[in-house]
């Protein structure tokens, strides 16, 4: 499998105009997050099916550590996109640790509404924040999308 990679300094951009009401939030605890609708964008991201009972577990995981972050995008009770940031220290003292970001999805029926802008932004202020260098992300070859999407945001 063929990654391209993408890096932009951690600079936050200015808001982006969506066209319908979202709500971003940083989900702190399991509970707060429905496994099986994070298991249906997962989906459309990797396509296949994981168990909602593994990706709980995962969620789990993932929220034990202080330097992963998972943020949602809501609209009412729908999770209609998702992102992950890992904050990655760099292996000398002297460099600013970076942002990975990893598996943003929207919902194919969100898509164009501007929710992924808003997630990657919510992303690039916390990357601020933390006084991350850079911000850094992979998608697969085949994602002409994505690609084109990470592009129009100053990545490259």
């Amino acid at each position: 499998m063929t990654a391209a990679i993408y890096c932009r300094k951690a600079k936050a951009q200015a808001g982006s105009h969506l066209k319908n009401n979202v709500d971003i939030r940083q989900i702190t605890s399991p509970n707060e997050i429905d496994a099986g609708q994070v298991s249906n964008l997962l989906t459309q991201l990797l396509m296949q099916k994981e168990p909602a009972f593994q990706i709980e577990k995962q969620i789990e995981c993932l929220l034990r550590k202080d330097d992963i972050l998972l943020v949602v995008s809501m609209q009412e009770e729908q999770i209609t996109g998702m992102i992950t940031g890992y904050i990655c220290p760099h292996i000398s003292p002297a460099y600013s640790p970076f942002l990975l970001v990893e598996a943003l999805i929207v919902d194919r029926a969100y898509r164009r509404r501007g929710i992924g802008r808003r997630l990657m932004l919510w992303m690039e202020r916390y990357a601020d924040q933390k006084s991350c260098k850079y911000i850094t992300l992979a998608s697969q070859a085949s994602r002409n999308n994505a690609h084109s999407f990470y592009t129009a945001l100053g990545y490259n």
